[in-house]
């Protein structure tokens, strides 16, 4: 029922019964007494009056919640009537293909990270095979240098042939390079990988990093869940059926805060205010008196 207030001018006159002055005598027929005549004040204010109008009762809101991809229901998780949480699951699809997507973006993710790892400090195995083949390498080099300098020392150098001459002269030139390609080999080794090489591992991971987040979010989105607080009013799908992308799996209906929707006469609505209380009577509730407030009036009638 609505009630609202509309000012009316009421006039609460006494009825004066046989004359208009307090205190006048009038002498009845018949030899009756005379009666006695009583007079009132008028007084001028304002009343309240209340009338009731048909309304209907709608959630706050009403989601029609449906799939956003294809899959096999695996568990409908709700009943009509219960009531849920935001985000709560309402429904879970089929997802084992997914997990196992997933492990293998996860495995390749790690092997990557590995190789930045690796080719940060290098690997300590071959730093120290590398420090070997130098500790090789220099006594090779320490070697063909003495028997160079053992040569040019030498004050009698005709008993070298000229074929030895230059095999000396040959094998320090060359160990004396090769231990200083095996020195710059340690170097690298040290240094880790070169800047070029570490941008294309680390591009690598970032793609890699991305194709999990994708089957994540398609996993989640097997998840279907309650977009508000409220209750199921309606089940669109069960175990076992399939859904395609957009098919209706449940609706939720917000019903803690309600709108009622009310239909009043273009006579009264002069006097309906944004912000009036309003009293409401629901059949369902017998014995409860609900309260609320005028929020909107839609200048639209019912055609």
């Amino acid at each position: 029922m609505l009630s609202y207030r509309i000012a009316r001018r009421a006039a609460l006159i006494a009825c004066l019964l046989s004359a208009f002055a307090t205190g006048i005598v009038i002498a009845q027929p018949g030899g009756m007494p005379p009666a006695n005549v009583v007079t009132a004040k008028a007084i001028e204010r304002e009343i309240i009056t209340g009338h009731t109008f048909v309304g209907t009762v709608m959630p706050k809101r009403i989601s029609t919640v449906g799939s956003a991809v294809d899959g096999r229901v695996m568990d409908f998780k709700v009943n009509l009537g219960d009531r849920v949480k935001k985000a709560d699951p309402l429904a879970q699809l089929l997802t084992r293909q997914l997990e196992i997507e997933l492990e293998g973006a996860k495995a390749e993710r790690d092997n990557r990270k590995a190789a930045i790892d690796e080719a940060k400090r290098g690997r300590t195995e071959e730093i120290e095979q590398s420090k070997a083949r130098l500790a090789g390498k220099k006594a090779a080099r320490d070697f063909a240098v003495s028997r160079l300098d053992r040569y040019k020392k030498a004050t009698n150098k005709n008993v070298y042939t000229q074929e030895q001459v230059e095999e000396i002269y040959s094998t320090a030139v060359q160990a004396d390079k090769a231990h200083a390609e095996e020195q710059i080999a340690l170097e690298l080794l040290q240094k880790g990988a070169r800047e070029e090489v570490m941008r294309q591992w680390q591009a690598k991971l970032a793609v890699q990093e991305q194709v999990i987040a994708g089957i994540e979010d398609q996993l989640e989105k097997h998840t279907i869940r309650a977009p508000f607080d409220g209750y199921i009013v309606a089940e669109s799908t069960e175990n076992g059926q399939w859904l395609a992308r957009g098919d209706l799996v449940a609706t939720v209906a917000e019903l803690d805060e309600v709108d009622v929707e009310i239909q009043v006469l273009e006579t009264y609505i002069p006097h309906v205010r944004v912000g009036d209380e309003v009293r409401l009577e629901i059949t369902s509730l017998p014995t409860e008196i609900l309260l609320g407030r005028v929020a909107e009036i839609v200048p639209q009638a019912d055609l």
